[in-house]
Parts: C-alpha cells; sequence; structure tokens
C-alpha cells in the first residue's frame, strides 16, 4: 500500500487538513472534508456526532483575519 496505490486517500487527508487547520474559523467553520464519527481527530465533527456544540476553533495563522 504505497502513496501511488492511494492517491485519493492522500488527497482526502492533505483536503481535510487544509481546509481544517487554515480555512476554518468560529464565523465560517470548514470541516466538510473532515472525517465524520465521535472518534475522529476533528474535535468539530466529534462533537457533532455526539450532538454537543463543537469547541471554539484556536486560530494558528494571524495573516488570515
Amino acid at each position: 500500500m504505497g502513496i501511488r496505490d492511494n492517491v485519493n486517500v492522500v488527497t482526502e487527508a492533505i483536503t481535510a487538513t487544509l481546509y481544517h487547520d487554515v480555512t476554518s474559523r468560529d464565523e465560517e467553520p470548514h470541516h466538510e472534508f473532515c472525517p465524520l464519527g465521535s472518534l475522529c481527530w476533528c474535535k468539530y465533527r466529534a462533537a457533532e456526532a455526539e450532538g454537543k456544540a463543537p469547541p471554539p476553533h484556536k486560530y494558528k495563522l494571524a495573516a488570515l483575519h
């Protein structure tokens, strides 16, 4: 199972990370590419799956504001 055999999986993971970490904010969350489920690494999606309010975003790139 090399990267060449899983180009779509790798592309989806990169896209999810980009949207999750760079473009998502409280006013405009972008978690549509994050995996679903309560055990997800994305706390927004995990809270959504558990029927809880999502946690606030932690801003990492000041240039986006």
